[in-house]
């Protein structure tokens, strides 16, 4: 009887054993496996951009967890998951998608559809996306990126709320079009239209108050148009002009520095290539060499004393085993002189120079000691470091001085893949700390140079692109570091630049 009643009792655990074992043939968490299907395409027929949903069954929830793939020319292609349930998928159709099965990979395992997408190549509404920028003046550029514009300009409206803008240049997916001039400041909508047929989701654009009082601006640039400019803000639009570019003028080609002498009407500029030149500040002039690539064999910056008309230069020898600054008769007549020579890199690397002629000093940023120098305008006094890396400085990279108010402006690129970039305010003989007057972000990124405008209280300063990525940026603020403004962009790899104070010289 006990060998009985033993047996059941094996009998009974080993059925309840196999009851375990066949629980888990789901997983090992007991959840039974679906298996991974497309049934469903809807709809079956969609143009580039538009949106389809995929039906199934074994979709990951999390649409980071799903592929969907489109039939394209060369092969799958992939499109992206928006959302996602456990049995559809949402995806706009991506660029290059064809006519044929569509793909989803989840969890390790694909699944091909056995029904097919057929794209549709007619063009329907038109599709904005994005705006670049989404804010600035009126006058200004903006590229409209989206789908469904079509080829003939002439049937396509860009409206900025109810006025018609000026269309530069368009594709089928991109519109560069002008802020339409005397439009009302403040957040309008964006829309398209193509024969009459709209847009259907506009997007927004920030009309930025225009500027007053804005000093015509002049820099150097390099990229696809390098060459020199000048930006003006008139007739309440920011315009930018191009007065001598590289393709045209070989003199041009590595232009680093630009200074001007609006009563002259001149402008003047150093070259990487070598040398120092000037040319017609209203653009389209003969070039003058003023310092030849032996004088100036890789020069930086320069600066105007326009009292004996001489213009300083800070440059290096080409292998450079030397740093100086250099001086001659601003037309180029006579023998320039030596005013400051540094060796091997020893001591001094003058940078950004400028000039405080009232009290005959001459100041640079220095690349070697990362900081801010003084010294004098014959080169007699020993150069002394007024501000550097112990009073916050990483690497300083413009100066503009307030005598009145005894102040002196830093512009600090920042070191670094993160630099901290900010513009300073201390003292014009270093005394005291140095204070945060615009700190580092959208409005100050890898500034370099400083300008100043104490007829109406700005500072200017160049927000600059790191190898060619992104737009460079004229920035401008009051005294103290508020209100500061975009003034101009849409150019990369600048130089340093100069402001006009005083009248121009047309020289008619």
């Amino acid at each position: 009887m006990k060998l009985t009643n033993n047996l059941l009792k094996v009998l009974c655990l080993l059925m309840l054993l196999g009851a375990g074992i066949t629980g888990c043939k789901d997983d090992d968490e007991g959840t039974p496996i679906v298996e991974l299907t497309i049934t469903g395409i809807a709809p079956t027929s969609a143009r580039i951009g538009e949106e389809v949903v995929i039906s199934g069954t074994g979709f990951n929830n999390d649409f980071t967890q799903n592929q969907v793939k489109f039939t394209g020319s060369a092969g799958f292609i992939n499109a992206v998951v928006k959302s996602a349930t456990n049995n559809t998928l949402t995806v706009d159709v991506p660029e290059g998608a064809g006519n044929g099965p569509i793909q989803v990979i989840t969890g390790g395992e694909t699944v091909t559809s056995t029904m097919s997408f057929t794209l549709d190549t007619s063009l329907g509404s038109p599709i904005l996306s994005s705006l670049n920028p989404t804010n600035g003046f009126a006058g200004i550029e903006v590229t409209i990126s989206g789908a469904s514009f079509g080829e003939d300009v002439n049937s396509v409206k860009v409206m900025f709320g109810s006025t018609e803008a000026e269309i530069v240049s368009m594709t089928g997916t991109s519109i560069v079009a002008k802020v339409p001039l005397g439009i009302a400041t403040g957040e309008v909508k964006v829309t398209v239209t193509r024969d009459g047929v709209g847009s259907e989701s506009p997007l927004n654009f920030t009309v930025n108050a225009t500027p007053v009082a804005v000093k015509t601006v002049y820099w150097c640039s390099s990229g696809t148009d390098a060459g020199i400019y000048k930006g003006e803000v008139t007739s309440g639009a920011a315009n930018i002009t191009a007065l001598y570019l590289v393709k045209n003028y070989e003199q041009v080609s590595g232009a680093a520095s630009v200074s001007v002498d609006p009563a002259g009407g001149y402008i003047y500029w150093v070259s990487n290539a070598g040398g120092l030149f000037r040319a017609d500040i209203n653009g389209g002039g003969d070039i003058e060499e003023v310092m030849s690539s032996s004088e100036l064999p890789f020069p930086y910056d320069l600066a105007l004393d326009l009292n004996t008309r001489s213009v300083y230069a800070s440059a290096s020898t080409n292998d450079f085993s030397k740093d100086f600054i250099y001086k001659k008769q601003m037309d180029g007549s006579g023998e320039g002189e030596v005013v400051y020579s540094f060796n091997d890199g020893a001591t001094y690397g003058p940078d950004a120079v400028k000039l405080f002629i009232n009290d005959s000093k001459l100041y640079w940023t220095d690349g070697l000691k990362m900081a801010v120098v003084q010294g004098s305008l014959d080169g007699k006094d020993t150069p002394k470091v007024l501000y550097d890396q112990a009073n916050g400085l990483q690497a300083p990279k413009g100066i503009a001085f307030d005598p009145d108010n005894n102040a002196m402006y830093i512009a600090d690129y920042g070191s670094g893949a993160t630099p901290s970039s900010n513009i300073y305010r201390g003292t014009l003989n270093g005394e005291g700390e140095l204070s945060v007057i615009v700190a580092q972000g959208d409005n100050v990124n890898r500034a370099i140079d400083l300008e100043i405008d104490l007829e109406n209280g700005y500072i200017f300063w160049m927000n600059t692109s790191l190898n060619n990525e992104g737009s460079a940026e004229v920035m401008r603020s009051n005294l103290d570091g508020s209100k500061v403004e975009k003034l101009f962009d849409g150019f990369v790899n600048p130089g340093f630049f100069d402001i006009e104070i005083g009248e121009v010289d047309t020289k008619d």
